[in-house]
C-alpha cells in the first residue's frame, strides 16, 4: 500500500524479511493431514482441498486481523475510532496501492506518553515472528516527531504472497503520541482449473520467429512422452499476479516462440502458448500468452520454460 505522509522527504530503508515459502498459517483455507515421520519432524501426506482465489482472500482477511493483534503497544494505549487530532495528517487512513489484491486491517491508538518513550518501547517489543523490513519518516520544518516501522512475516505458500505490519508513530500537538497500526496482506490469485491445455492433444507445433519474418526454427513434436512433458510444463504454470511491475527496456524484434497444440496433423489448433525469447526466465515482464480455442486466458509465468523445452527437444531457440 502507499502510505501518504504528505512530507517534504520520505526515507525508506528496506530489507528482505520474507520467510520460508513452505510456511502454512492456521486458517489458510487449505487443510492438510499429516503424520509424524520421526521425532520433531512432520510429513504432509494429503491436501484436503486446494487453495482458490476466494479461499486465499478469506485467509488473508483473517490473518491480517491476527497480525494486527501482534502489535505490542505501551501500557495505557487507548483505542481510537479515527485518526487522532494534532498528528499533522501523518497518520491517515491507509489507502490501497498498485501491489495486487490486498486487504488491510488497521487501527489508531493514543498513548499518554512522550514520543521518545513510545519509540523505545516499540523497539524493545517487535511483533512476534516478524523481521524488520523498513523504516522512514517525514522530515522538514514544522513536522512533529514521527517515525514509521514496517515488519514482514513469512508468506503462506500458495495462499498469501506478502504479510506486513506497519506501525506509524507521531507526536501529537495536544500532547501524547498517536500510533497507526496497519496489517496488510496480498493474497495469491490462483489459476482456474479450466485454464489448462485441453485433453486430446497428440501433436505440438513449435515455431520461433521474429515478428513479420520467416521462422528461424520449426519443429513438430509427436512423441507421446515429449508432448505430455510440454503440456505438463504449461499446465503447471501460475497466473501472473495482478499489480504494478517496473520492467526494464526490452529489445525490439526479439523472436517469439509459439506452441500450437493439436489433436493430430491438419486438425484445428486447440490451444496456443507463446512468449518472447529473451535471455532471462519468463516472469512478470515476459509472461506467457495462452489461449484456448482462440480465447485469451490469463497470462502465465513460465520461469525456465524455454530452457526446459530446449533440452527436451535438443534445439536452440536463440
Amino acid at each position: 500500500m502507499i502510505r501518504r505522509f504528505r512530507l517534504l522527504a520520505f526515507l525508506i530503508l528496506a530489507g528482505a524479511g520474507l520467510g520460508s515459502p513452505g510456511a502454512l498459517a492456521a486458517g489458510s483455507g487449505s487443510a492438510t493431514e499429516s503424520l509424524s515421520s520421526s521425532p520433531g519432524r512432520t510429513a504432509v501426506v494429503a491436501s484436503v482441498r486446494a487453495p482458490t482465489t476466494s479461499s486465499n482472500r478469506r485467509a488473508a482477511t483473517r490473518d491480517a486481523a491476527r497480525l494486527l493483534r501482534l502489535a505490542t503497544l505501551p501500557p495505557g494505549a487507548i483505542r481510537l475510532a479515527a485518526e487522532p487530532r494534532g498528528d499533522d495528517k501523518l497518520l491517515p487512513k491507509p489507502t490501497p496501492g498498485p501491489t495486487g489484491p490486498s486487504v488491510d486491517r488497521y487501527g489508531w491508538w493514543l498513548i499518554p506518553a512522550t514520543f521518545d518513550s513510545v519509540i523505545a518501547f516499540l523497539q524493545a517489543h517487535p511483533p512476534r515472528g516478524s523481521t524488520p523490513s523498513g523504516s522512514g519518516g517525514a522530515i522538514g520544518h514544522g513536522y512533529p516527531q514521527n517515525q514509521m516501522r514496517t515488519f514482514s512475516f513469512p508468506w503462506i505458500s500458495g495462499v498469501v504472497a506478502t504479510r506486513t505490519l506497519t506501525l506509524s508513530v507521531a507526536a501529537l500537538r495536544g500532547g501524547g503520541t498517536g500510533i497507526l497500526v496497519d496489517a496488510e496482506e496480498t493474497w495469491i490469485v490462483t489459476r482456474p482449473a479450466g485454464e489448462r491445455v485441453p485433453a486430446g492433444v497428440h501433436e505440438v507445433g513449435v515455431t520461433s520467429a521474429r515478428p513479420g519474418e520467416a521462422p528461424i526454427l520449426t519443429r513438430t513434436v509427436t512423441s507421446p512422452a515429449k508432448v505430455r512433458r510440454i503440456i505438463s510444463l504449461i499446465d503447471a504454470m501460475q497466473v501472473l499476479q495482478p499489480g504494478f511491475y517496473g520492467c526494464p527496456a526490452l529489445p525490439v524484434g526479439a523472436p517469439v516462440v509459439t506452441f500450437d497444440f493439436r489433436a493430430a496433423a491438419g486438425t484445428p489448433v486447440l490451444a496456443t502458448a507463446s512468449l518472447t525469447d529473451y535471455d532471462f526466465p519468463s516472469g512478470p515482464c515476459n509472461a506467457v500468452s495462452f489461449n484456448i480455442g482462440g480465447r485469451p486466458q490469463k497470462p502465465l509465468v513460465g520461469g525456465n520454460f524455454l530452457s526446459q523445452v530446449q533440452r527436451l527437444l535438443g534445439v536452440q531457440f536463440q
